[in-house]
């Protein structure tokens, strides 16, 4: 007699604790790749559980047991489905940060799987808000400060830049050499044809995450009237190549975009920057980059600048020059307007009930130690 040599697809690992959600959606797909039946899932389901799982598995009436859906139902009400544990789920979300290596993908899911734990009767607006501002206070601050500037950003548009640049950040940590140029760099990689749209479309994506400036000015740089971008972060001033004419000096520092991407330094030039009545001369890194003029710290240093974003204005001692400022005020208010609908899961302050507990206890032991 034949006999069925089928063997069941990989399963999810063991159960005990944690979002059980995710985990019945992992046990749901290998049931679908493994044809079963809700009677084979009602089956297979206790045996990977383990723990504190298999504990309230056990716990359970026996009609909660007799019927896939309810048993799944009531799993859920036992691990964060009632309010006590929407709260711990909502403050794991508020402290929930980026790992070391992690995947920015992984990093996004893991804030999608907590809020909804949290919030999961929440509007898709609401929610992207929320997702959007933990997703920037979780990731390193280089990334930060870059999507901060792109406050008009959705947030599935936000997760898309941010792997782009981390992406970009890792192409450029494999690259060696005293002074790396984004240019023979990408002629390294064109070795295989599938390769050239990938590095021409990521060096695009650089160029056009650093064409967006918080504080700008049109004022004259050498021969033409430019649109600068005042970057107080910014070490040396940078202008690109395109804009400027005349032989260049040899340079042998290297520059990093915000989001550490090593830039294509191709040397330096003096020239003169006309500000109202102000004319100075200043040495500026020159880039491979398009349409690109910063000043930085080293400009405004010398003569003496300081940038009033409050009144949207770059002064020094004999003159001053408007400003125009973008902030992030849109995002704010939005966030402000959802903190107000959903008051009654956030901490007001220190003497907030929320994230309190009586369900268990935790202790410290010091030892011989004195508080």
């Amino acid at each position: 007699m034949a006999t069925s040599s089928r063997t069941s697809v990989a399963l999810p690992e063991t159960f005990s604790d944690g979002d059980i959600v995710l985990w019945l959606r992992k046990f749901e797909l290998c049931s679908t790749a493994n044809d079963w039946k809700d009677t084979d899932m009602l089956k297979r389901l206790p045996t990977l559980l383990s723990g504190k799982a298999f504990a309230v598995f056990e716990r359970l009436a026996a009609e909660a047991k007799e019927d896939y859906k309810t048993l799944t139902k009531a799993l859920t009400a036992a691990f964060g489905g009632d309010t006590t544990g929407k709260h711990l789920a909502m403050m794991a979300f508020r402290s929930r940060t980026r790992k070391p290596d992690e995947d920015i993908q992984v990093f996004a899911y893991n804030l999608e799987a907590l809020l909804r734990r949290a919030m999961p009767k929440i509007e898709n607006g609401d929610r992207d808000v929320l997702l959007q501002q933990q997703f920037i206070e979780g990731v390193p601050t280089e990334l930060k400060r870059e999507l901060l500037q792109r406050p008009s950003m959705s947030y599935e548009e936000m997760v898309a830049v941010a792997q782009q640049l981390d992406l970009v950040s890792q192409i450029s940590s494999h690259q060696t050499g005293s002074q790396v140029n984004l240019a023979s760099a990408s002629d390294n990689l064109q070795t295989t044809t599938r390769d050239q749209p990938l590095v021409a479309q990521l060096m695009e994506n650089v160029e056009t995450l650093t064409r967006k400036p918080t504080a700008v000015f049109k004022t004259r740089v050498g021969a033409h009237e430019q649109k600068c971008l005042v970057d107080t972060g910014a070490t040396v001033s940078l202008i690109s190549r395109e804009l400027i004419s005349g032989p260049l000096k040899p340079c042998s520092l290297k520059a990093r975009g915000i989001g550490g991407e090593e830039l294509q330094v191709l040397g330096m030039k003096e020239l003169e920057v006309s500000i109202g009545t102000l004319t100075i001369s200043h040495q500026f890194m020159v880039v491979g980059m398009r349409n690109t003029c910063i000043l930085g710290a080293d400009f405004l240093k010398s003569g003496r600048m300081v940038v009033d974003i409050a009144n949207s204005k770059l002064t020094w001692p004999s003159g001053e020059v408007a400003l125009v400022i973008e902030t992030t005020a849109p995002t704010v208010n939005k966030l402000s307007i959802l903190l107000d609908n959903y008051s009654d899961i956030f901490v007001s302050g220190p003497n907030h009930p929320l994230g309190r507990t009586t369900l268990a206890e935790h202790s410290i032991d010091t030892g011989d130690s004195r508080p």
